[in-house]
């Protein structure tokens, strides 16, 4: 509050303690950028740490394919690791950020291939398509060590292994 003597009388100036609404506005602009900053950040984090997570995954499950022996298990065993890998890809091309889209749509061809080898394969002697479905799995491989590289680049305190 400030006090005005004017002539005889004082005069009390309420404008002082009246609260000034761009004040508030600009604090609470404050407040709320700052606020918005660190949901942005504990995204980020929180985003890369699921992409980190799901990418894990896809190479667990990458491992579950290779680890199949086709001759004791047949392709039927095949089939369902590499349908469990399809799931795993999947989430983590939802999880991912664009800048790892093309390894993502890159491993996702290789395995189609493996997966087109496999069904031409069909109920053949597994010894006729042996060679055939080993350089399909290579392929993934390679594409799959592009992405696990790329992923390990561009996400944050991610640090990711092929398993190989």
């Amino acid at each position: 509050m400030t006090v005005v003597a004017s002539g005889s009388e004082a005069l009390v100036d309420h404008r002082a303690d009246r609260p000034r609404p761009w004040r508030r506005l600009a604090a609470g602009g404050a407040v709320a950028a700052l606020l918005l900053a660190g949901v942005a950040a504990c995204s980020s984090d929180s985003e890369d740490s699921s992409a980190c997570d799901a990418a894990q995954q896809v190479s667990s499950d990458f491992q579950a394919v290779r680890d199949v022996d086709v001759v004791s298990d047949g392709t039927d065993a095949l089939r369902d690791a590499l349908d469990q890998l399809d799931q795993a890809v999947d989430e983590f091309a939802s999880e991912a950020g664009d800048a790892l889209q093309p390894a993502v749509q890159q491993l996702q061809s290789s395995l189609d291939d493996l997966g087109q080898t496999l069904q031409a394969a069909g109920d053949q002697p597994i010894g006729d398509s042996a060679s055939q479905i080993g350089s399909a799995i290579s392929s993934a491989a390679t594409a799959l060590q592009q992405l696990l590289d790329d992923a390990n680049s561009e996400l944050s305190d991610c640090d990711i292994s092929s398993g190989s």
